[in-house]
């Protein structure tokens, strides 16, 4: 992943937004989601859902 290489931050605070139960195709990302998450884990990423970090930022 490229955002490593250009911001010291790497990913960190990065959203995936995703569209899905539309008619439209599923996006690519989709289709690689699953080793995507597990290839960042390896990294030390962690994932949580957009409604934990606002209740995060609440507290």
């Amino acid at each position: 992943i490229h955002f490593e290489k250009k911001d010291k931050h790497g990913m960190n605070g990065a959203i995936i937004l995703m569209h899905l139960g539309t008619k439209r195709k599923f996006d690519k990302l989709f289709y690689v989601l699953p080793e995507f998450i597990s290839e960042m884990k390896k990294k030390g990423y962690s994932f949580v859902t957009v409604s934990e970090v606002l209740n995060d930022k609440q507290d």
